[in-house]
């Protein structure tokens, strides 16, 4: 998923600006095509860190509910929890596209991308998108923490176990926090300077600076939140050292 974010970025926003700076192309017709792939951007971001939240379940599930055996399989997750997941990130964003109209052409610009300037539908966005799969990690690591407080000392191996899944999803919170403050530019001129009418123009350039560096941080940090691919890696050097 952060590959088809990536991907969807440099189409929508990073080539049309690429072709306004240097080919002096400007493009004045604020389709519905234009809309509808920056829709498709904001629905793979919201689908991204849906995935953060699905890993928190997951892991909530192992160790608050160990005797649901089913929860644990991978099968479930993959054929019914992530394409069920992605269908509700790809839903919750439509209503910003169809219903608040908030994304449109910005001016002097060659992309189409959420308003700031619309602060009611923007916090709509923001909560589907930040803070809704902000909540849900939460809960699960609240959770998770009174269950390994509730351990029986005699259990080790369940309770190793179990402080593993809370510090992955201790990592995980801490990295959507970070990803969250790398946004702190475009919320302080939103709220500061937005209400007086004095935006700043260059706020979405700061904007996409900004999302760039998330995924780029979100890419590194994946082997540190997830141990099987971490796992997956330090084999396939193994496997580069022998040969």
């Amino acid at each position: 998923m952060l590959v088809v974010e990536s991907a969807l970025q440099i189409l929508d926003v990073n080539w049309p600006t690429i072709q306004r700076d240097f080919y002096q192309f400007i493009r004045e017709n604020n389709s519905f095509l234009c809309q509808f792939r920056s829709y498709l951007y904001y629905s793979a971001v919201c689908a991204l860190y849906w995935s953060c939240a699905l890993q928190a379940f997951f892991r909530f599930v192992r160790i608050v509910y160990p005797e649901y055996v089913w929860m644990h399989q991978a099968n479930i997750y993959y054929y019914v929890f992530i394409p069920g997941q992605i269908l509700f990130a790809f839903g919750s964003v439509l209503p910003y596209l169809l219903i608040f109209k908030g994304i449109q052409l910005i001016p002097n610009e060659n992309y189409c991308t959420a308003l700031i300037s619309e602060f009611n539908s923007l916090l709509y966005l923001i909560f589907i998108l930040f803070a809704l799969p902000l909540l849900v990690m939460f809960v699960c690591y609240i959770c998770i923490i009174f269950k390994i407080r509730r351990i029986s000392t005699s259990k080790v191996y369940y309770r190793k176990r179990s402080r593993r899944e809370y510090f992955i999803i201790q990592r995980i919170m801490i990295v959507m926090l970070i990803l969250s403050v790398a946004s702190l530019p475009s919320i302080v001129d939103l709220i500061i300077y937005a209400p007086r009418g004095q935006l700043d123009a260059h706020i979405y350039r700061i904007e996409w600076i900004s999302a760039s560096l998330n995924a780029l941080f979100l890419a590194l940090c994946q082997p540190f939140v997830n141990p099987q691919l971490r796992k997956l890696m330090k084999n396939r050097k193994t496997v580069i050292i022998k040969i």
